[in-house]
């Protein structure tokens, strides 16, 4: 049985937005047995402790450890774990919908010469009447160009 994607998710200090997006994730409509989801983690400890509590759980998730909180390092540690002939990335404070991964795989198999794709990224901003939130520094792209990793 090969698996068919990986998706990594570099694992910042905020447990609560993994718990989310760990949860899409394992809500998605492709079977599980399909995809594999990998979770990179620093040194925060409550981050740790989740990652190897989803893991247990659930045989589809791998998680491990590294020395940095850079989201690009991650991201490579996950993608030499990986064991999907598609590699998907999208961040802890991401929230894929549920047809994220199915639409995906469609998209490879219908041009399987494709070197990769993105996805349209919405952010807080279209909850508040176009404005940014203070501190907020969330990519948007809607329309497509730019290649976010949090959608990639």
């Amino acid at each position: 049985m090969s698996i068919k994607a990986s998706v990594i998710v570099p694992a910042y200090n905020r447990p609560e937005l993994l718990s989310k997006a760990i949860a899409a994730l394992l809500s998605q409509s492709v079977a599980k047995k399909d995809f594999e989801i990998i979770l990179i983690h620093g040194k925060n400890e409550e981050v740790a402790q989740l990652c190897k509590k989803v893991m247990a759980k659930n045989s589809n998730i791998s998680s491990f450890a590294c020395d940095t909180e850079s989201p690009a390092k991650k991201r490579n540690i996950g993608f030499a774990y990986a064991r999907g002939k598609i590699i998907a990335f999208t961040d802890d404070d991401c929230i894929p919908q549920k047809g994220w991964l199915e639409k995906i795989l469609s998209r490879f198999e219908k041009s399987p010469k494709i070197a990769g794709i993105e996805g349209a990224t919405y952010t807080d901003i279209e909850r508040t009447g176009g404005k940014r939130l203070l501190f907020g520094n969330a990519p948007v792209n809607g329309k497509g160009g730019l290649f976010p990793t949090c959608n990639m």
